[in-house]
């Protein structure tokens, strides 16, 4: 009885702190949205390599688009794929994807970044 009383005080801990979210947005819609986000920074994070390549070599020239954007691009993939894993991992608490654009193939021209840990959606 006694653990089932503490599972409550929990689970209405958290529906309380989730309540901005609900209100704008369900709570199966957002967790979702992360999960597929997760899942596809996880399969396609390889899209940051060309997608860095190009940006690169827009910004300065084509050697250093090269050189810089594959070693850069590399760096943001290991980056999505890591931060896709997290968003899977915690898909059932509605917070903001961690990478920003929060799809590989959104956005491609803005550099991508790296959100807060645990920042509650909005």
């Amino acid at each position: 009885m006694g653990n089932c009383v503490r599972s409550l005080v929990v689970l209405a801990a958290l529906a309380g702190s989730c309540g901005s979210v609900w209100a704008e947005e369900s709570y199966g819609s957002a967790i979702g949205n992360k999960a597929a986000s997760g899942f596809a920074n996880m399969a396609l994070g390889i899209i940051e390599l060309p997608k860095n390549v190009v940006n690169t070599t827009n910004q300065t020239n084509l050697a250093v688009g090269l050189t810089g954007g594959v070693v850069k691009g590399i760096v943001h993939t290991a980056g999505r794929i890591l931060t896709g894993a997290a968003d899977l991992l915690t898909f059932p608490f509605p917070t903001q994807p961690f990478a920003d654009p929060g799809y590989p193939w959104e956005n491609f021209t803005v550099e991508t970044r790296y959100n807060p840990i645990f920042v509650p959606k909005k």
